[in-house]
Order: C-alpha cells, then sequence, then structure tokens
C-alpha cells in the first residue's frame, strides 16, 4: 500500500505540471474528483491518476483538499484499465479495487488516521488511453486500519472523478 502512494503521489506531481501546460483540440481539460465523506462534501484540489502493469494493470486515482497538504488524501485503486464496474467485499475472492483514506498527512497504516476499505465499488465509465484520461464513481465503507471489527468507520457516498489526468506506465 506505501508504495501505491508513491506512485500516487509521484502521479499528482507530474499531473500537475502535465494539465498546466495541456493544449487539447477540445480546450483545457479540467480534473474533479468529488465524493462525501460521512455526508460531508470532499473536493480533490487536484486529482491524478496513474497506471501500471505490474504485472497485471493497477490503476491509482488520487486527491486531497489541498495541493500543499495530504491531509484528508483518498486514494482509490482499481486492477484493470478498462471501462466496468470493480468491487471490494467481504464475499469477494478476488478484490477488483481499493480506497484508502488518510486524515491527515502523517497517517500511518497502524495509526488512528487511517482508513481502508472493508467494502467498496468503482464504477470506471470512460477509460480513454488515447487522450489519457479516466472518469467514473466510486462509494465505499472504511475501517480504521482496514478492520472490520472496528467501530470506528468512514462511509465515502457519491464519489466521482472526471476527466482525471492518466499517466500510463508500461
Amino acid at each position: 500500500m506505501k508504495n501505491l502512494f508513491k506512485l500516487a503521489l509521484a502521479s499528482i506531481v507530474l499531473s500537475f505540471s502535465l494539465i498546466a501546460c495541456e493544449n487539447a483540440e477540445d480546450g483545457l481539460v479540467l480534473p474533479l474528483m468529488t465524493a462525501k465523506i460521512d455526508g460531508v462534501e470532499w473536493k480533490a484540489a487536484l486529482p491524478a491518476a496513474a497506471s501500471t502493469k505490474t504485472p497485471d494493470t493497477t490503476t491509482v486515482i488520487t486527491g486531497a483538499p489541498s495541493i500543499t497538504s495530504l491531509d484528508k488524501q483518498i486514494a482509490l485503486t482499481f486492477f484493470g484499465n478498462q471501462v466496468g464496474t470493480y468491487k471490494l467485499s467481504a464475499g469477494t475472492l478476488k478484490a477488483e479495487c481499493a480506497l484508502v483514506y488518510k486524515k491527515t498527512a502523517s497517517a500511518t497504516e497502524d495509526g488512528n488516521d487511517y482508513y481502508v476499505a472493508g467494502i467498496a465499488e468503482v464504477i470506471v465509465s470512460k477509460y480513454d488511453s488515447e487522450k489519457k484520461l479516466v472518469s467514473g464513481t466510486f462509494s465505499a465503507t472504511l475501517f480504521l486500519n482496514g478492520n472490520p471489527l472496528s467501530d470506528n468507520q468512514i462511509k465515502v457516498t457519491e464519489g466521482t472523478f472526471t476527466n482525471v489526468k492518466l499517466i500510463i506506465n508500461n
């Protein structure tokens, strides 16, 4: 999971420079990532996405409300590179997606501010490898440190990511 955060952070920095310089025929395409976290509106300042083969394709979309702080960061992962529905639940034999929420930038995997999805769904409605954009929706129930027995949980609802710049690493 730490490697996914490093990949995601590198993607944010690179995406910022790519978005600022983009000269698309359709004009500047601004990325958007929003959700409700326990009913409270959340919006990423500059969402970014990276796709890599490790050995299967993994796509990570990250966002935080500020580009100067990684507080309240969401790292959304789905294991694929195409339009479709990706799920995670206790009844799934294979995890198709994952979601991590870090309340603070200093949150660690065993700390009090690190939440991991036990139930999640990501619906990818657009995966354009030519224009390098990805869009879709997501929702999840996250547990403190990924422990489903924990009473401390967070609900992420009404999540969307739209025209998020995709960096493809083969």
